[in-house]
């Protein structure tokens, strides 16, 4: 974009000011842009108090009620929170200052803290019972790179930037202190009503400065050091120099501003890129600009905004000045206004004869009179209307042309629609229901009256006109001053015929100089007109719904090589004729409008237009659009705005004057975008804080289930923002990347396991792109997603296999095992059982006729050995049984045992056992050894004991089944009967069981105390 041709006048203005000039510099406001930053845009109070940047590029903004970080898209602003030690120490914020290292100090009503960048967080310096501040407490950096000084109402402090630690060097008081500057071993503090102080750091002595040009009560605002070490204050009574002991005070201008005022100076800076070198810019308490020439010594420039209505224009109390590169920033008590001298592509020449108080009046259309260039005819909407004749040299209206007559109701004054000159010197200009007729040197107006509403016209080679309305063309003679209507009917789908009540309103024509008429129709699109035939012709986009946006169209212009490009509300559209089609161009490729009202063709293939979203170019040459984004306060009305052409620039009106944008030099420069900086990292949704330094050599680690992952993510970028898109991607998880056309964020979920890196860069409307920001991240693994997890998990499988065959074959060898016993039991008892009964036969046989008593006895014998194998081969065949489980069972068939054995003794028996025990389960070989435990008991007993009584009681002890039988026997010899089986059989079967049994006996009788491990 062109960047030379604003401030090429301004500056141009400011050398043409020697002593042999007679004309003051050209006003400010008809010469640049400024952008304006207010509550509205997120800055966090309107009264700006310092601005500054870090080494990151971040604009810091001073306000009185918090601070505001800025990077070109958003504000970020801070408070004070009161209990938050992190939080900024007061809201009233009244000087900021960027040590050596980097670090931002601020200066507040509290006292003074520092900002640290990596945590986002502040730290105090003072405690609450010192620094007492007023209203400022101005800072400025001292001898050496790591002392600052501060000045308070309770004196001098000398800050150390490495320590981050003060010390109270002055114990005076100071008052008011408003600016302080180091010059020469000497500390400057300017008052607000006290003058100057001086602070020598040898002698550590403060006194006044006797200055005989300076009042006593003099305010000083601002000090502001120069290059060749000379002090500017800025005071209330004009600019001081100082310069060691040499004193001079500048409240004079040039001739032609004798009448102004040169003092209340607010700020102090220099700029050269705008005022050219050795000159200083000072900002007042008045809201004036004023311009001093250090080698002319005096002022010679002053520049006022007084209209309110210019909201984009600085205004209101000039508090202070920052200088960054090509920007020039402007604090006052009403916003923020940034001076961009490389964005300077509009210049703006506001008109104060067309702003009535609150009416402020829409140019719609101009035109450029041929023969005096100077003047410009503009078309004004209401509540004014027709006609302003412009002097561009002497800024002023010359000549009022139809316009509204004071104290008429608005809506009789005349809009005209259009403007049209002719090869004959004549200007017309189109209103609805009229046509007027002005010759352009004598301002002389002829009107004639047309049969149709006229909403746009055209001049064929002939002179006469074609004129578009509401129904159609219409053909004016302009010899005869004959009308002659082409109505014409067009029969569209349903939702087009309804979509206005006008039959076939024509939005703009242009005659192509031979015998063709192209029109564009609002409700249908683009049609074309024979003037031999008198036949309409539509050249309508296909379409399948029930109507097209590509069809509504409204302006239309040639270009060199005849094609036709038409403003749509779909965007922009070149129709070829020779091929009868159409390429549409939205905002897929470059255009930010969505309508686009207003289209016109220069001498540089380029097509301008005025759209929803501002003014655009699109260079046929290069393929590219360039869109330009416009304040508010113009963007009003932008439907109506016409794209004009006038010599070599390009023109826009808007509510109270118009823009020029210049044909030559447009492209611009080929800079690289702004670097990309990811602005906060949220984990789980929570802040997390890193140092953007080094996370890619220190990557951070995160746990497996912190999958949530956002990425704030912006530039620093005080330029043309529009025209910067953001590209950015996951790597580990996005393949491409994706786009973003702003400042946004990226959201990431349900993340696994592995490493990432977020990257996020930008790229120009040329395509060249920035160099990256990234952040590198791993997610740690589960553990039970780990090699080495799998691994035990394989083992694991591996042991239950094995511990189930090993059970498998346990059981095998345990069912072989009884099995066994169970043959060798039955082999040995019943084989020997049936051993003996075979030989007491035989023995019986052969003693039955001899000795029948003896056979008798041996008979018994038998019938004895037959008894005892059956019951045995039962209590074997029942303690296998399956079904056969609980401890209930073995009870019952005790309790019949114990039934068959003392019923026919005079011993009394008892059987107990615990309920709870009833229904526990027993494996099969502790069932057996209960059971023969128990039976061998009560079989000694019946035997041996004769005993009256006899209890046997079964418990529970922990995890041990307890057994406790007690009989009032005689007793027996131990010894005698450790030779039987019966005890040892009792304890074997005990210890087998992994339990133990205790037997005692004397002559009051027997017993026994059995436990046995039954598990849980």
């Amino acid at each position: 974009m062109y960047k030379a041709l604003p401030y090429i006048l301004f500056i141009a203005s400011l050398l043409a000011t020697q002593t042999a000039n007679t004309q003051t510099i050209s006003s400010l406001t008809n010469n640049f842009q400024f952008d304006a930053y207010t509550t509205d845009n997120g800055l966090t109070d309107n009264f700006i108090s310092k601005v500054i940047t870090d080494r990151r590029g971040f604009l810091w903004i001073a306000t009185k009620n918090g601070l505001s970080r800025y990077d070109g898209y958003n504000f970020k602003n801070y408070t004070h929170i009161p209990g938050d030690t992190s939080s900024l120490r007061s809201i009233w914020i009244t000087d900021l200052l960027l040590d050596s290292a980097g670090t931002l100090w601020i200066s507040t009503e509290g006292g003074l803290c520092y900002y640290d960048a990596l945590y986002d967080r502040f730290h105090y310096i003072n405690g609450t019972d010192n620094m007492h501040v007023l209203y400022r407490a101005p800072l400025c950096q001292g001898s050496d790179a790591y002392t600052l000084w501060l000045a308070a109402e309770d004196g001098l402090f000398r800050i150390d930037t490495r320590t981050k630690t003060y010390t109270h060097m002055l114990k005076e008081h100071i008052p008011d202190p408003q600016c302080i500057v180091y010059d020469k071993n000497r500390l400057l503090t300017g008052t607000r009503t006290n003058g100057i102080y001086a602070f020598e750091a040898g002698s550590k002595q403060l006194q006044k400065l006797a200055i005989p040009t300076l009042p006593a009560d003099a305010q000083t605002i601002d000090l502001y050091k120069d290059d060749d070490g000379t002090i500017y204050a800025g005071t209330n009574v004009g600019l001081l120099s100082i310069r060691d002991t040499s004193y001079r005070l500048f409240n004079k201008g040039t001739p032609e501003l004798q009448h102004l005022d040169f003092d209340d100076i607010m700020c102090i800076s220099s700029f050269p890129r705008l005022t050219g070198p050795g000159r200083l810019i000072c900002g007042t308490y008045d809201n004036k600009v004023l311009v001093f020439d250090k080698q002319q010594q005096q002022f010679i420039y002053s520049w006022q905004n007084r209209n309110s209505k210019l909201s984009n224009m600085p205004r209101g109390i000039f508090s202070c000045l920052f200088l960054m590169d090509h920007i020039l920033w402007i604090g006052t008590d009403h916003g923020l206004f940034k001076l961009n001298m490389n964005m300077q592509d509009i210049v703006s020449e506001n008109i104060p004869q067309i702003m009535f108080g609150d009416n402020i009046v829409l140019v719609k259309k101009i035109y450029q009179d041929p023969h005096n260039k100077q003047h410009l005819w503009l078309t004004l909407d209401k509540p004014v209307g027709g006609i302003a004749v412009y002097n561009t040299t002497q800024r002023r209206v010359t000549q009022w042309l139809q316009t509204l007559p004071k104290g008429e109701s608005p809506e009789a004054c005349v809009v005209y629609q259009d403007l049209q000159p002719d090869k004959q010197g004549y200007l017309w200009a189109i209103a609805e229901k009229e046509i007027h007729q002005y010759q352009l040197t004598s301002f002389q107006r002829t009107a004639h009256t047309p049969p149709r509403t006229c909403y746009s016209a055209s001049v064929d080679h002939q002179q006469n006109l074609w004129i578009g309305t509401d129904r159609g063309l219409m053909y004016y003679n302009t010899h005869t001053r004959q009308f002659t209507p082409y109505d014409y009917s067009f029969n569209g789908t349903s939702i087009e015929n309804s979509s206005l009540w006008l039959s076939f309103p024509v939005q703009d024509i242009l005659h192509d100089q031979q015998h063709t008429v192209w029109l564009t129709c609002i409700k249908y699109g683009l049609f074309s007109f024979n003037t031999q035939s008198c036949t309409y012709t539509p050249h309508r986009q296909p379409f399948t719904s029930c109507y097209d946006t590509r069809n509504r169209c409204s302006s239309l212009s040639f270009d060199q090589q005849g094609n036709i490009w038409v403003g749509t509300m779909a965007g922009l559209t070149q129709y070829l004729p020779q091929r009868d089609s159409f390429i549409n161009f939205n905002r897929t490729h470059g255009l930010q409008s969505t309508y686009v009202y207003s289209v016109k063709a220069d001498t540089n293939q380029c097509i301008w237009g005025r759209g929803n979203t501002g003014v655009f170019y699109y260079d046929m040459q290069q393929h590219k659009f360039t869109n330009y984004l416009l304040p508010a306060s113009q963007s009003s009305a932008f439907f109506l705005q016409r794209i004009s052409a006038v010599s070599d620039k390009m023109l826009a009106g808007y509510e109270g004057g118009y823009n020029i944008f210049a044909l030559n030099n447009r492209n611009p420069v080929k800079e690289t975008p702004p670097d990309p900086y990811i602005a906060r990292c949220y984990v789980m949704n929570a802040p997390f804080y890193y140092n953007s330094d080094s996370i890619l050599l220190q990557p951070p680690s995160f746990d497996y289930h912190q999958t949530l992952f956002r990425f704030d993510f912006s530039a620093v970028n005080f330029n043309d923002n529009n025209n910067i898109t953001f590209l950015y991607k996951l790597q580990g998880l996005d393949k491409d990347w994706q786009r973003s056309s702003g400042p946004s964020n990226a959201s990431y979920s349900n993340l696994k396991p592995g490493q990432y890196l977020f990257l996020v860069k930008t790229r120009n409307s040329n395509g060249i792109e920035s160099g990256v920001a990234g952040f590198l991240f791993a997610i740690q693994t589960p553990f039970w997603q780990t090699g080495w997890f799998y691994t035990l998990i394989g083992l694991a499988i591996v042991g239950v296999f094995y511990v189930f065959y090993r059970t498998r074959i346990n059981r095998l060898t345990a069912l072989y095992q009884l099995r066994s016993k169970i043959s060798k039991d039955l082999h040995d008892d019943i084989g020997a059982a049936l051993s003996s009964i075979s030989i007491m036969s035989a023995v019986a046989q052969k003693k039955i006729d001899s000795q029948p008593e003896e056979a008798k006895h041996v008979a018994t014998r038998i019938e004895s050995t037959s008894r005892n194998m059956v019951g045995a081969i039962s209590d074997m065949v029942w303690s296998i049984n399956p079904d056969i489980d609980t401890l209930e069972q073995i009870i019952v068939r005790l309790r019949e045992y114990m039934s068959n054995m003392f019923d026919d003794t005079r011993t009394q028996y008892l059987l107990h056992c615990t309920p709870q025990l009833l229904a526990r389960k027993i494996s099969m070989e502790l069932r057996k050894d209960i059971y023969l435990i128990s039976k061998e008991i009560i079989n000694n007993t019946v035997k041996y004991a004769d005993a009256e009584h006899f209890s046997l009681h079964f418990s529970m002890e922990k995890n041990c089944l307890v057994i406790a039988s007690e009989d009032d026997g005689v007793g027996f010899n131990q010894e005698h009967a450790r030779k039987g089986n019966g005890l040892y059989n009792i304890t074997e079967r005990a210890r087998k069981q992994k339990g133990k049994a205790v037997i005692t006996t004397d002559d009051s009788g027997t017993r026994w105390l059995i436990k046995m491990d039954i598990g849980r």
